[in-house]
C-alpha cells in the first residue's frame, strides 16, 4: 500500500532516503497551506536538493479525502495539512508512513502522533478581538470558558464553519476532553452567541459594535 509522509521538514524526509518519491524523482506535495506561505520553502528545498517539486494546493480536508479516494494510485509523497482533522482519517486508513526518528525528534511528543505518522509544522494562536470603546481591558475573561457567563450573553461572535474554529474545537477536545468541549459549545449556543461566516466577518462586526 502506498503511504504518504506528513512531516515537519520536507527536506528531512527526502534526505533520509525514504521511499515514496515518484519514479521520475519528482516529489509531489499536497498542501493545505497556501502557496504564499509554503511556496518559498518548497522552492528553496528544490533548489538546495536539486529535486523537482510538484505541488497541489487546496483545502486540507478535501486533500485528505482525495488521498483516501486515490488510494495506492495517489501521486502524493508528502501531505502538508493546515488542520489535524484529516490526519486521523488518513492514519486510520493506513495511508501515512511512519517518519524516521530524526524527524520525530525535531518536535516534542505533545505535537506528534503516538505512532510517529505525523508531526506538527507550526502553531496557531487563538486571539480574542474586542471593541475598546465597549469593553474595558479589566472586563476581559481569563479563559474561553468564562465566555459562557451572563456578562457575555449575545456579545461574543463565533464562526463555527470556519476551519480555524474547528481546529480550535479539536484542540479543546484534546486538552479538555469531549464532555467539557461539548458542554462549552452548548453553553455558548445557549448564551445567544451570534454566528458569522468567518473570522473576518467577526472582526468587522466588532468594529461596528454589533458584538463586543
Amino acid at each position: 500500500m502506498r503511504r504518504i509522509l506528513v512531516l515537519v521538514l520536507v527536506a528531512a524526509a527526502v534526505s533520509a532516503g525514504l521511499a515514496g518519491c515518484s519514479d521520475d524523482d519528482r516529489l509531489t506535495v499536497y498542501s493545505g497551506r497556501t502557496k504564499n506561505l509554503v511556496g518559498p520553502l518548497l522552492d528553496r528545498f528544490s533548489d538546495e536538493t536539486d529535486t523537482p517539486v510538484a505541488v497541489r494546493y487546496g483545502d486540507s480536508a478535501e486533500l485528505a479525502l482525495l488521498i483516501e479516494q486515490e488510494g495506492d494510485r495517489s501521486p502524493a509523497d508528502v501531505f502538508l495539512s493546515q488542520s489535524p482533522g484529516g490526519l486521523s482519517l488518513l492514519a486510520d486508513g493506513d495511508h501515512l508512513a511512519r517518519l524516521p526518528e530524526d524527524v520525530l525528534d525535531v518536535v516534542g511528543e505533545d505535537v506528534r502522533s503516538g505512532d510517529g505518522r505525523w508531526v506538527g509544522l507550526s502553531g496557531r494562536v487563538r486571539t480574542l478581538v474586542y471593541n475598546t470603546d465597549l469593553v474595558d481591558e479589566a472586563e476581559l475573561p481569563d479563559s474561553v470558558f468564562d465566555l459562557t457567563g451572563a456578562d457575555f450573553e449575545g456579545k461574543v461572535g463565533l464562526a463555527p464553519t470556519n476551519g480555524s474554529f474547528q481546529d480550535f474545537v479539536t484542540a479543546m477536545r484534546s486538552t479538555e476532553g469531549d464532555d467539557a468541549t461539548l458542554a462549552w459549545l452548548r453553553a455558548m449556543a445557549e448564551n445567544d452567541s451570534p454566528v458569522f461566516a468567518d473570522n473576518t466577518a467577526i472582526v468587522s462586526a466588532v468594529a461596528r459594535g454589533e458584538v463586543e
